[in-house]
C-alpha cells in the first residue's frame, strides 16, 4: 500500500486548548534578548578586530 506524499492536518491537532499554544510574547521577549545578545557579540568582534589591526576591514 503506497502512502500519500503528504498529510493534511487539522489546524487545531497542535494545539487543542489554550493551554498548549505557545506563549507569544515570551517568545518575542527571547527574540528581542537573542538579538540583543548577537548585536553586542557583532561589536566586540568588530573591536577585537579593530584592535588587531583589522579594521579597516568589514566583519
Amino acid at each position: 500500500m503506497r502512502r500519500p506524499a503528504s498529510i493534511r492536518l487539522p489546524k487545531n491537532v497542535l494545539f487543542q486548548d489554550d493551554a498548549a499554544r505557545p506563549d507569544l510574547e515570551a517568545l518575542q521577549t527571547a527574540k528581542d534578548r537573542q538579538d540583543e545578545s548577537h548585536q553586542k557579540l557583532d561589536e566586540f568582534i568588530a573591536a577585537a578586530l579593530a584592535e588587531l589591526g583589522g579594521g579597516d576591514q568589514p566583519a
